[in-house]
């Protein structure tokens, strides 16, 4: 059940009406005073923990001499002398330049193989001379019999320099003087040599050898130098021999003119058949036919020595065997 109101009480005063206050101003928007300024911003102290870097002081020069702002000219740097009393402290390749240098006045020597005739040519040209005077060296002469220029100076690469000029001077030379080498084959007609043979066989011959070694099809053969000519080709181990021809470009075309070796010689066999000599008996007999002498010693293929009776040079001429007294017509040339 719900209660009701309780009574007032009679003469109960009624309180006057509240009235709410008037309304209280609200404060008027703060602002700074005009004389107000922002502080500045706020910066952190130095890490006072970390030590300052050092620096350097100034160089002070020693005593007794200027300092640097005031001073004309550094001092030159003396080169340290070794102490050449003391073995431990003198560098080894010091004392070998010391003992490598040449002593005054003492003469260097070069030497350039050369044959005569080129020697010759060079003399004649004064170009030994020339190549002294413009290289300053001392003296440049020709040994005849070593076949051999001596070269004598007191600088090495002037000594050197002058045996370069030295050396092309003779390659000019005698390279105009390029030769064909042939050999006489058993038909009586020159083969020539390969280019390589060719070549080997004329340095040989211009740096005055007395023999060479060349191989054909890998076969080794001898070439021996004769002065006069002609030349020989000879197989090491046997007596056979094979005429040897040198021709310049100017005898070149003289390669196909009758020569001792060129004429091809026969002898007639058991069977009457004309074999020929070899080119090298044939040679040796067209030589004594040409020199006019009545007789002369060959050697033939058994390696024998017959004697050839040229007779009246004609229609009698023979190989007689000095031992069984048997003889044998020959024929000159051609065999019938």
């Amino acid at each position: 059940s719900i209660r009701p109101n309780p009574p007032q009480p009679p003469n109960f005063p009624q309180p006057p009406n509240f009235q709410q206050p008037p309304s209280f101003p609200q404060p008027p928007n703060f602002q700074q005073p005009p004389s107000f300024q922002q502080p500045p911003n706020f910066q952190q102290p130095p890490n006072f923990q970390q030590p300052p870097k050092f620096q350097q002081p100034p160089q002070v020069p020693p005593i007794g001499q200027p300092p640097p702002s005031i001073r004309a000219n550094p001092p030159k740097q003396v080169p340290v002398v070794p102490n050449l009393t003391s073995p431990s402290s003198t560098p080894q390749q010091s004392i070998n330049k010391i003992s490598q240098m040449p002593k005054r006045g003492e003469l260097k020597e070069a030497r350039v193989n050369c044959n005569k005739s080129t020697a010759q040519e060079i003399k004649s040209r004064k170009a030994d001379q020339s190549i002294k005077n413009n290289h300053g060296i001392k003296t440049i002469t020709f040994e005849s019999n070593n076949s051999v220029f001596i070269l004598k100076g007191e600088n090495q690469q002037n000594l050197d320099q002058a045996k370069k000029d030295l050396e092309k001077k003779i390659e000019e030379i005698e390279s105009r003087k390029d030769a064909m080498w042939a050999w006489l084959n058993d038909d009586g007609s020159f083969v020539p040599y390969s280019a390589q043979n060719e070549r080997e066989m004329e340095q040989a011959y211009q740096r005055g050898q007395k023999e060479c070694s060349i191989s054909i099809n890998a076969v080794k053969y001898r070439i021996e130098f004769k002065d006069p000519p002609p030349h020989k080709q000879v197989f090491p181990g046997s007596k056979i021999t094979r005429t040897v021809r040198r021709l310049t470009q100017e005898d070149q075309d003289k390669v196909h003119t009758i020569q001792p070796g060129d004429v091809i010689w026969y002898w007639e066999d058991d069977d009457g058949k004309f074999k020929p000599y070899t080119a090298e008996a044939s040679r040796q007999i067209e030589e004594g036919f040409q020199s006019g002498v009545p007789k002369v010693l060959v050697q033939g293929d058994n390696i024998k020595a017959y004697l050839i009776d040229f007779g009246n040079r004609k229609d009698d001429m023979c190989q007689y065997n000095e031992v069984t007294q048997f003889r044998r017509p020959v024929k000159r040339g051609s065999p019938d």
